[in-house]
């Protein structure tokens, strides 16, 4: 379960890495790729999670003495919000692709290895801030979550 949890946060950041460096006109099918994979670790975490038949399961990740830095809490309320932002995050980034095409002269035609790469970014971030279970983790994962719209 914890291979999960670490993948279902990390893989989204991979693959905003990924797009960043692909072909513009891949860039569509690299963020839905790395969204879709991170939808599946996501149902494949839950699953684990409800099979094991736990109240919660916590993982700290960074210690410093006795002080947890840095962990990842699953129990039902956040498996819940992180089904709800992960698979919305899904849905965004399918819509996105027949949103931003040649055909929608509204918007620019380039850039969309960038916007691609921050909606990740945001996906990631907000699984990181639903799994947090400290205060620093929840703060750093807040602060990217901020940042990334932005760009």
């Amino acid at each position: 379960m914890e291979n999960l949890a670490l993948t279902t946060l990390l893989l989204p950041f991979i693959g905003a890495l990924v797009v960043s460096f692909s072909p513009q006109r891949r860039a569509a099918e690299w963020g839905v790729l790395f969204a879709a994979l991170t939808t599946l670790c996501m149902l494949s975490l839950i699953s684990a999670f409800y099979q094991a038949d736990k109240v919660a399961v916590t993982l700290t990740l960074v210690n410093v003495g006795d002080v947890a830095l840095f962990g990842l809490v699953i129990d039902r309320v956040s498996t819940l919000i992180l089904f709800v932002v992960v698979f919305l995050g899904l849905l965004v980034t399918i819509y996105s692709t027949g949103y931003l095409t040649d055909k929608n002269r509204e918007h620019p035609h380039n850039g969309t290895n960038r916007y691609y790469a921050f909606l990740l970014v945001f996906i990631g971030a907000m699984a990181g801030l639903v799994l947090s279970s400290t205060l620093l983790g929840q703060l750093l994962f807040f602060e990217i979550r901020a940042a990334a719209p932005g760009r």
